[in-house]
């Protein structure tokens, strides 16, 4: 019967990785071997990760103009990514920098940080942001309808530097290099 109700478990996890935030503690208060008894470890290996989100809507119009400092990664636009900010604005414990990303009408995108950076930069979206890269994640997926959609995405730092940006839509992953804070990078 244990065994049923950890397959069951996991099979809720994975449906639900990255989408329930809720879900980040045990099921059913069930304990694992990670904190000190139970099944020896498997609950806590199932438990989500903050790995990815969903693209949450921004506060922006619906009809945006074409902007000097807009970034283009694949088939998403980036207005005002290509800002150049002072090293200052992305010292650790700065507020995350919120841009607005365009997605085209019937377009399922993922944007996504390399993960030897993920301890120095992560992504977010949504009314609370992450106020650390530890506390973010390392992707968003954003979708489009039949129309365009423009969703707020949060780039969080701990330091000025080049990132790596990735977009994959359609089957296809389209990387630059963004600068937040540094002159020189690919932007």
């Amino acid at each position: 019967m244990r065994a049923i109700l950890v397959l069951v478990a996991a099979a809720v996890a994975v449906g639900t990785a990255g989408c329930a935030p809720w879900i980040d503690r045990p099921f059913a208060g069930l304990r694992s071997g990670a904190d000190g008894g139970g099944d020896g470890g498997v609950l806590a290996a199932l438990r989500p990760t903050r790995a990815s989100a969903a693209c949450s809507g921004g506060p922006w119009p619906s009809r945006m103009e074409p902007d000097d400092d807009e970034v283009r990664i694949g088939p998403l636009t980036f207005p005002g990514l290509g800002y150049p900010y002072p090293p200052a604005r992305f010292a650790a414990g700065s507020a995350p920098l919120t841009v607005p990303v365009v997605v085209p009408a019937r377009t399922r995108a993922t944007i996504t940080i390399p993960n030897r950076l993920r301890p120095v930069v992560g992504l977010d979206s949504g009314s609370l942001l992450a106020d650390a890269p530890s506390n973010a994640h390392g992707a968003l997926v954003c979708q489009a309808g039949e129309t365009f959609q423009v969703y707020k995405v949060a780039f969080v730092l701990s330091g000025a530097r080049c990132v790596p940006v990735s977009v994959t839509a359609g089957g296809r992953t389209v990387t630059r290099e963004v600068g937040f804070g540094r002159p020189g990078c690919d932007t």
